[in-house]
């Protein structure tokens, strides 16, 4: 009797410690909620000001999405928002090969230009950004830069036709409003 006792108390300690310890890893294991999870988790971080964790996070993401074009796109906008220009173009063409598709590909270039012209390199990005259109076409981003580009060269009425394309393309997009 006493030895199904004890027994029964051996069997009974191992289940709460295997319970406790089953716990306790359970409490330390992050679930793997995938690059939507991850997406999540960056703009959250971002949002707070958690720059350097948001940095590390997309660190993991290259390491486990190295095909996936987003992961740079968003160190190129983290880049961007920390004023570290350079590291934003590089960035950007780092993303760049990794694009899959014209459309993508074309607003990759684009944002690439208007990083140049942000750096005082507007002769630059106005032959990137025609080099671009010529390839990919347009879009309302295109026209955008466009236009800022050119107010930046003072051509006032060239600018204000890129802006009624812009309004053309996409009657929704606030752009044309604010640059005239």
């Amino acid at each position: 009797m006493a030895k199904g006792r004890a027994f029964r108390f051996r069997v009974a300690l191992y289940l709460a410690l295997g319970a406790g310890a089953l716990v306790h890893l359970l409490c330390l294991h992050e679930p793997d909620l995938g690059f939507d999870g991850d997406v999540t988790a960056f703009w959250g971080m971002a949002g707070e000001g958690e720059l350097e964790d948001a940095r590390a996070l997309l660190d993991r993401m290259h390491e486990r999405f190295p095909t996936d074009p987003r992961v740079p796109l968003l160190q190129a906008w983290l880049e961007q928002r920390t004023g570290d220009r350079a590291a934003a173009l590089a960035a950007y063409e780092a993303a760049l090969p990794l694009c899959d598709g014209d459309e993508q590909t074309l607003e990759v270039l684009v944002a690439m230009a208007d990083i140049r012209r942000l750096q005082g390199r507007s002769d630059r990005a106005r032959r990137d950004l025609e080099e671009a259109t010529s390839a990919y076409g347009e879009s309302a981003r295109t026209h955008h830069l466009r236009a800022v580009l050119l107010m930046q060269k003072r051509s006032w009425n060239a600018a204000l036709g890129e802006i009624d394309r812009l309004a053309e393309e996409d009657s929704m997009s606030p752009h044309p409003r604010r640059l005239r």
